[in-house]
């Protein structure tokens, strides 16, 4: 008897005991956390969540007693929303209903002896949404750059922006630009807007389901009256462009004149007449030699003195 006793005692201590030394091979590959749960206690994570936000959550209890856990989600209110029971490990996609504080539980709190060794990975998959911030109530867009401004959650890459007036469809501002968060609208007095019940229609170009208005704004263009917009642009082409083209060519027309009149006196070099002593010119006067011939036969007349030609003894004149 006591020998059964004694088996019976054996058999139970090693029950006890036996997941203690018991050790599994890490199923999750670098998980997130490691954690030790004491008997009767339990362990929990909080989330902050938007509405379709998806958390991913693996797990694996990995040590004590039969390697299992209570596991179930509440919300910020500690009202139970999900239930899985008693789990060994598992892979749960939780998709927020509301935007909320949820709390994640692992409970160990029905074992009064054996801890539990969790672990544990998590993953947050952000759900779509766009959210406008500018313009507000409060904003007022004129003749100028305006800036429009939102925010993003999940992959949104590119978005189209609107003009609604009321609930009324106006036009399209840009049909798909990058999603950088912000966007500037010019506006000019050739535009017809004029009021405080505009809203901008943010929306993702690939899912149009996406969207989101901004609050009611005013737009206030200031107009200009034809005629008068006309003789202002005749005024500023008048004064901007005509009269310094005049006033230039004027300029340039006496600077020519002026300069006309200088060149004489830069060209012709100007000279002084330096008086010369004038001296008398001696004339010299010398008697040149008589040539006479003789008018009858033509021969020279050698004798100058005679009155007959040697040769033929005519008479000399």
């Amino acid at each position: 008897m006591k020998k059964n006793r004694s088996v019976i005692l054996t058999l139970l201590t090693i029950f006890i005991l036996f997941p203690f030394f018991i050790n599994s091979a890490i199923a999750i590959e670098d998980p997130d956390y490691t954690e030790t749960i004491s008997p009767g206690s339990a362990l929990y994570f909080n989330f902050n969540l938007d509405a379709g936000d998806t958390l991913k959550i693996e797990f694996e209890v990995i040590a004590g007693g039969n390697k299992d856990v209570d596991f179930y989600i509440e919300n910020s209110n500690n009202v139970q929303i999900e239930d899985y029971g008693r789990v060994i490990s598992g892979t749960i996609y939780f998709i927020a209903p509301s935007d909320d504080t949820f709390r994640i539980y692992f409970s160990n709190s029905f074992s009064i002896i054996t801890s539990k060794t969790v672990e544990i990975s998590f993953d947050i998959t952000y759900a779509k949404s766009i959210t406008i911030y500018s313009p507000r109530s409060t904003d007022l867009f004129e003749n100028d750059c305006n800036d429009i401004q939102w925010t993003t959650t999940g992959d949104i890459n590119q978005v189209r922006i609107e003009l609604y007036i009321g609930n009324t469809f106006l036009e399209v501002i840009n049909p798909q630009t990058y999603n950088d968060g912000s966007y500037s609208w010019c506006l000019s007095s050739s535009d017809t807007y004029d009021g405080s019940n505009y809203r901008i229609r943010i929306s993702d170009y690939y899912d149009g389901s996406i969207y989101d208005y901004s609050e009611y704004f005013t737009i206030e263009i200031e107009q200009r009256d034809s005629g008068v917009h006309t003789q202002l642009t005749f005024l500023g082409v008048l004064l901007f462009i005509i009269i310094p083209v005049v006033a230039v060519l004027t300029i340039a027309v006496v600077l020519i004149h002026r300069r006309r009149k200088r060149i004489p006196k830069e060209i012709i070099p100007i000279t002084r007449e330096v008086p010369v002593k004038e001296e008398p010119v001696k004339s010299q006067e010398r008697e040149l030699p008589r040539i006479t011939y003789c008018s009858s036969c033509g021969a020279e007349i050698l004798d100058k003195t005679g009155d007959f030609c040697s040769t033929c003894g005519a008479q000399i004149k």
